[in-house]
């Protein structure tokens, strides 16, 4: 049976389908099937890259099929052309091959690019190194329609023989059983056969009139059941000891500190307790609030006079107490009489008014 020419695939198809030669292939229907639907892909696109590429393989597994058919069936992997297809990314090579120059060669080599398909020069390629050597030289295998040649660099050479020497993957080792944790003592733990003793004395040496009463107890129950009675005789105590200890007696609560003069005083003002007095009233109560003020507040409003200085009346007494600092009252933190800076609009009942609401 004649190949079939990739540059002439359709018509060399449509022959080869009506010979009948099929029927001589092993695997012919799913061979006819993929034929069939490339043939239409090719009669629909044309030169398409993509359907240019799955045409070469095709054309390649096709002959590699006739030629198995002239002759005593090979198996897969006996031929070159067999090798070459099953090769991937990352598989190592033995390839043999005749040069010019070096005479026979043996090498073995890495794939370290899978096939690609130029659809111009209608030939695919893959790119080997040697795997002690991934900087040097590149090697070459070719497919042209089913003929494999090989290359060292941009010298050609003649191919001999390709094997691929794939490793079985090993199975997995299996992985130890897990050891078992050691068991923990617990207070109230009973004797077993993996029962931690020095656990236990740990435990033992650290407790004190601090640890709680039930712990103590049941620490002195897992000694009790090892036997290790004269061990146990410092946690009875202890227990004896917590057993009688008294109570606690409450501590009484602090009694709370006595109100300031000047709080109470404050609390007073803002009341509107004074809002009736006299100004020599409002004078005295001022003076009082202001000598009951912190130390630091006075020395600070003692360095200068404020900007805003209020008569002593008792609407601005109020004001002044809420904000001491914004305010001078003349009379009490100002001495200058007759320096009012500051008036206020607001009538007397509806102030109190408002003091009140709040």
């Amino acid at each position: 049976m004649e190949l079939i020419k990739q540059e002439r695939f359709v018509t060399d198809y449509k022959t080869f389908q009506e010979q009948g030669k099929f029927s001589k292939i092993a695997g012919s229907d799913k061979l006819r099937q993929e034929g069939d639907d490339l043939v239409r892909l090719a009669e629909i696109s044309g030169n398409n890259e993509n359907v240019q590429k799955a045409i070469n393989n095709y054309v390649t597994k096709l002959n590699a099929k006739i030629k198995a058919s002239k002759g005593t069936p090979q198996r897969e992997g006996d031929t070159i052309l067999d090798q070459y297809m099953s090769l991937e990314k990352g598989d190592k090579v033995r390839v043999q091959y005749g040069s010019v120059v070096s005479g026979t060669n043996d090498k073995v080599l890495v794939v370290t690019k899978g096939r690609t398909f130029f659809a111009k020069n209608n030939v695919e390629r893959i790119i080997l190194k040697d795997p002690e050597n991934l900087k040097g030289v590149k090697y070459y295998l070719y497919n042209r329609q089913g003929r494999i040649s090989f290359a060292v660099g941009d010298m050609a050479t003649s191919l001999q023989s390709i094997d691929v020497l794939r490793k079985p993957n090993p199975k997995p080792a299996p992985k130890p059983a897990p050891k078992p944790k050691p068991k923990q003592f617990k207070p109230g733990d009973k004797w077993s056969e993996d029962f931690d003793y020095d656990g236990m004395m740990d435990f033992a040496n650290k407790v004190s009139l601090k640890t709680p009463l039930n712990t103590l107890e049941k620490l002195a129950a897992s000694m009790t059941d090892v036997n290790y009675h004269s061990e146990a005789k410092r946690i009875y105590k202890l227990i004896e000891q917590k057993k009688n200890k008294p109570a606690p007696k409450p501590k009484p609560k602090p009694k709370p500190a006595p109100k300031k003069v000047g709080d109470n005083l404050k609390q007073e003002i803002l009341a509107g307790k004074y809002k009736d007095a006299t100004k020599r009233e409002i004078l005295a109560i001022a003076k009082r609030y202001n000598a009951s003020r912190r130390p630091e507040s006075i020395k600070v409003d003692n360095k200068r006079d404020n900007s805003k200085r209020i008569e002593p009346t008792p609407e601005n007494l109020v004001r002044w107490v809420k904000a001491p600092g914004k305010y001078d009252f003349i009379g009490a933190d100002n001495y200058k009489e007759n320096d009012v800076t500051v008036t206020f609009k607001q009538k007397k009942e509806a102030f109190w008014k408002r003091l009140m609401k709040k």
